[in-house]
């Protein structure tokens, strides 16, 4: 039996390894230090490889450098058993990947025959056993699950230690320094999450990040997945990749990478995304008009590989299964209904929702659906969730219900609280309730995700006023990357300015703070926006597709956030997409 899984202390780092992209912003780049081993400078990305010493079999006194998700995978096979409960093995899964993240930063100077060494293969770090262990899909999962999470304390990235530790009740054992594995299947055991049992060992005051939000293709960079109505009116996808965007200069192009697949013949109005199947990549979910009347909820799900659709017929109808099986390319396959109301009532839950979010609202590692509609029995808001099976989503199952004063706005999901497990936030706007200076009145009511199947009633988080005269759009990020969901609201400024107000979240409530106000220079009339990390540092960043002029296409611009504002990145002409063809995924 093992009885010290791995060794690890908590030590804070100063974040290095940035490049200056155009406007002064931050943009982390996974570059190389000097004079050190690995030496991985990213905290956003993990390392390509990490430099191993053999002490067991017949490399032993040798380094190894490995692949670093391999290598991660390997060592949760040697460290987690294979049937631990998912949530414990997605905290483990971040703790191993984290640890060694750490040591390919932070060279100790070990060197074995000359050659430099990041981490031992056995129990003074981690145990990494590829003659003897392989790891089972469950360990796979939970590695692909967790990939892009990463922890902070103080807003630094730390070591993550672990041990098997005493099977004692959930969090009796824990010393905020180490992951206590038994122990924490006991957690995983009575309902809790992944995120709820990091906390729990690691202490409540850390931040669980999650980098590259939207990433489509893997790379660890936010995508901007498009779609773009064809002069026959059928819709196809376009992504336009983060890695292109963060780096572009000012007289970039970029057309996307377009996958031949009819997703449908009409622009679907409620759509999102998220990793509805848990494979570690995010899909497309839209509603769309059912056989037998009614919204059905389809998926486009994401495959894995690079990000191209190169050697696959133009004709959407030649591309078989077989083809999508054998492609080593990242592909978008076909749309797949993953729920229809078939022959239930017409007023039923699910029918004619107003609103959708795609968030994992179970905890369970998968996104799920929530539908938002007008209950016809009673006049109320009621919120609907279809849960994630990984391959359909099951009927809908009332979360709440209960009277909302005023216009509904918006309805954007996200954990605002920080404590893992994903809420509603519900905006209410009243355009004439205003200011003198012309600012509009609204109300920000959040849903608390309790587990169980329930959001509890509304708790009052903001009501005040957005500056601004024109419609305001509402976003949903972690534009401060301290681990909890904010609200970003979007206002027109005259003709040709915007006011961005990011409603920063405490915990309990939303600080109003302005990260960006301009007279000139951003129309928000023509830019259709969108959120994705593009530049991979965990901040959540506005994207907007932007009119280039009568005949000139779409430019795809960045707005990325440095915590305390929005600043331009230059981002990429596509002269080929007519700018009123296209609509933010």
């Amino acid at each position: 039996m093992l009885r010290r899984l791995a060794a690890g202390m908590v030590v804070a780092v100063t974040l290095s390894g940035v490049v200056f992209a155009t406007g002064s912003v931050l943009v982390p780049a996974p570059t190389l230090a000097r004079s050190v081993c690995t030496g991985w400078t990213s905290e956003s990305i993990p390392p390509d490889t990490i430099r191993v010493l053999r002490t067991l079999g017949p490399d032993a006194g040798r380094v190894q450098e490995v692949p670093f998700r391999p290598y991660v995978e390997l060592v949760m096979a040697a460290e987690f058993g294979a049937g631990a409960p998912a949530a414990a093995m997605e905290a483990g899964a971040v703790a191993v990947k984290q640890y060694a993240w750490y040591r390919a930063m932070n060279w100790r100077g070990g060197s074995s025959g000359g050659a430099c060494y990041d981490i031992v293969d056995n129990g003074n770090d981690q145990w990494y056993l590829p003659l003897s262990k392989t790891p089972a899909q469950s360990h796979i999962g939970a590695v692909a699950r967790t990939w892009s999470l990463s922890i902070r304390r103080g807003g630094r990235f730390v070591s993550t230690g672990y041990w098997a530790g005493s099977d004692v009740a959930c969090g009796v054992n824990a010393n905020g320094v180490r992951l206590m594995q038994k122990s924490a299947a006991r957690c995983a055991r009575e309902g809790k999450t992944a995120e709820e049992i990091l906390r729990i060992y690691y202490g409540e005051s850390i931040s669980i990040v999650r980098m590259g939000v939207n990433d489509l293709d893997g790379d660890g960079y936010g995508d901007v997945p498009a779609l773009v109505t064809a002069p026959d009116g059928t819709v196809t996808a376009r992504i336009y990749g983060g890695a292109t965007l963060r780096t572009a200069d000012d007289g970039a192009t970029s057309t996307g990478e377009g996958w031949p697949v009819m997703l449908d013949v009409a622009s679907p109005s409620l759509r999102g995304t998220g990793d509805v199947d848990g494979d570690g990549r995010t899909d497309l979910v839209y509603t769309r008009r059912a056989p037998g009347g009614g919204s059905e909820v389809a998926v486009s799900r994401v495959m894995d590989g690079g990000m191209s659709s190169a050697g696959l017929p133009e004709d959407p109808a030649e591309i078989t299964s077989a083809m999508y099986a054998a492609s080593t390319q990242t592909v978008l396959q076909p749309p797949v209904t993953w729920w229809t109301p078939g022959a239930v009532a017409a007023d039923a839950a699910g029918f004619g929702p107003s609103a959708m979010v795609v968030a994992d609202f179970t905890g369970d590692g998968r996104a799920d659906v929530a539908l938002a509609s007008d209950d016809p029995a009673t006049g109320d808001l009621a919120i609907d969730v279809l849960a994630s099976t990984g391959s359909s989503f099951a009927r809908p199952d009332r979360w709440w219900a209960g009277p909302h004063a005023g216009a509904l706005e918006a309805v954007r999901a996200g954990d605002f609280d920080g404590d893992g497990r994903v809420d509603l936030a519900l905006v209410t706007a009243d355009g004439s309730a205003g200011t003198s200076d012309g600012a509009r009145a609204f109300s920000v009511d959040v849903l608390m995700g309790r587990g169980g199947g329930v959001f509890s009633d509304p708790h009052l988080w903001s009501d005040g006023a957005v500056m601004g005269d024109g419609t305001t759009r509402e976003l949903a990020g972690d534009w401060n990357r301290d681990g909890r969901e904010d609200l970003l609201l979007m206002t027109a400024n005259g003709a040709t300015g915007v006011v961005a107000t990011a409603l920063l979240s405490d915990g309990e409530g939303f600080d109003p703070k302005v990260f960006r106000s301009t007279a000139t220079g951003f129309r928000l009339g023509v830019a259709k926006l969108t959120v994705s990390d593009v530049n991979g540092d965990g901040r959540s960043d506005v994207v907007a597709l932007y009119d280039a002029g009568a005949g000139e296409g779409t430019r795809v611009l960045p707005l990325v956030s440095t915590g305390t504002r929005l600043a331009s990145l230059p981002g990429a002409l596509d002269p080929t997409v007519d700018w009123n063809t296209v609509e933010p995924f």
